[in-house]
Parts: C-alpha cells; sequence; structure tokens
C-alpha cells in the first residue's frame, strides 16, 4: 500500500458499541441495482471505560474488481459475502475473483490505466490500460459475453483494507458483452451500527440518517489532520482522521 486513509475513532458513550466502515456508492453507467457492502466492522468499549481506540484503514489506490459465484448444493450455508480475498468468513457458494489497479481519468484527453478487460470461467481482469473519451473520475470495464444466470458475476470498484483483505465496495451484477464506465467517489463512512465484514448494506437507509454518520472523509490535497466530535444515539462520539494523500472531515 502506497497510501491510507486511517479513520480513528473514539467511544465517548457510556456503553460498548459496533462501528461499521462503509464507501460512498460508486456511480455506473448501466440501469442494474448498485449494491454496497461494510468495509470493516468491530466493536469499542467506551474511551472511559477502557481506554481503547479503533483504527480503520483503507489503501488510497483504486481498484477494479470481479467475482464469480458458482451454486452451492450445500444447505444451511452463511449469508454471502462480497470478501474478494477472504480470511475468516465463508461463503455462500464457491467463488473465485480478480483484482486489478486502475487509475480513473483525471481529465478529458489525458491518458490513464483506465481501461481493463474482464474474462469468464474463471473470472478474471487484464493489466489496465489507457481508454480515450471516458469521463473524469471513471474507470472501464469490458465485460465480455455469458449466459446469466450460472455462473453469477459481479463488477464493481474493490477496496483493500489495512490487513490485506480485498472487498468489494460496491457492485452491480455484471451485464453481459457490454463496457461498463464506474465513478467512484473516495468518500468513507463510519456509523455506529453493525454490518459484519463484507456483508451488504442498507446504503440508502444508513446514509439518511445522519445522526449516525460519524465521519465522512476525501481526497483533498496536501496534509490535513481533522478531529471532530458529533453527537449520535447513545453519547458523544469522536471521529479523528489521518490519510498520507490528505484527508478532510466534512
Amino acid at each position: 500500500m502506497s497510501a491510507l486513509y486511517k479513520i480513528v475513532v473514539i467511544n465517548n458513550s457510556s456503553q460498548a458499541q459496533p462501528f461499521s466502515l462503509f464507501q460512498a456508492a460508486s456511480g455506473y453507467d448501466s440501469p442494474a441495482q448498485v449494491v454496497s457492502t461494510s468495509l470493516d466492522c468491530q466493536p469499542l468499549r467506551p474511551f472511559s471505560e477502557a481506554g481503547t481506540t479503533l483504527s480503520f484503514s483503507v489503501d488510497a489506490q483504486i481498484y477494479a474488481g470481479a467475482q464469480e459465484t458458482m451454486p452451492n448444493t450445500f444447505k444451511n450455508s452463511m449469508a454471502e459475502s462480497h470478501f474478494l480475498s477472504r480470511s475468516l468468513i465463508a461463503a455462500s457458494a464457491p467463488q473465485t475473483f480478480a483484482v486489478q489497479k486502475v487509475n480513473p481519468t483525471q481529465d478529458i484527453g489525458s491518458s490513464a490505466a483506465n481501461f481493463t478487460i474482464m474474462s469468464v470461467d474463471p473470472v478474471g481482469l487484464s493489466p489496465a490500460i489507457a481508454k480515450e473519451g471516458l469521463a473524469p473520475g471513471a474507470f472501464c470495464i469490458s465485460v465480455p459475453s455469458y449466459t446469466p444466470p450460472v455462473p453469477s458475476y459481479k463488477i464493481g470498484n474493490a477496496a483493500v483494507n489495512q490487513d490485506g483483505s480485498v472487498i468489494l465496495s460496491s457492485f452491480i451484477q455484471a451485464p453481459p458483452n457490454q463496457l461498463v464506465a464506474i465513478t467512484v467517489s473516495q468518500v468513507f463512512y463510519v456509523a455506529a451500527v453493525a454490518y459484519p465484514t463484507g456483508s451488504v448494506i442498507d446504503y440508502p437507509s444508513v446514509v439518511s440518517r445522519k445522526v449516525r454518520l460519524l465521519h465522512r472523509l476525501h481526497d483533498v490535497y496536501g496534509q490535513l489532520w481533522v478531529r471532530r466530535k458529533i453527537f449520535c444515539p447513545g453519547g458523544l462520539l469522536t471521529a479523528s482522521s489521518y490519510g498520507t494523500t490528505g484527508s478532510q472531515l466534512v
């Protein structure tokens, strides 16, 4: 990881609470439903009781991600996870994954490694190359022809956590034989709610309940340390942030 976004949370309420990290949903030039997932989830005791803090870190690099899911013949399996690189989580079906670094277009006419070609059976993503005509902030995945629904393919932007695990931050079902432009927003939230790592979150509901949002982080130029206290149900919590490429609470 060349650069990290780091968010530090202190629980100033009177009871232990779970905290979940997630990213603003990316924009897709596809009518498919956009799904967002939890990047991390950890419990935190009150600072006055235990003196503990919680640190979330995410690689600042943007990644394209793809996932292939095959049907599972076993019953009573665990809920599906959207870890691309899993550690201790079991998935409901056999999965393979692919991830590639991409550099979204900066300006019209600029050259960036913003285009990757997806392969299927098994899934793969080619090293990114430059493609003209993409809007600023976007990268593109070329999805080949295949016959849904088996196997199932998902594409989107991936995030790499501090432990090296890779998760589809947001995704859509891959539309066969299409070019899909994805516009990533480097905005991250921490919410005082339990969403297990890699699980699907109710993004509209969480974002609309602004009282539960503790932190939003995005790129700015230079380096900046920001500390802010925000009221939320259950007490006062403190969120701090530091990004090696620059960060800001908004």
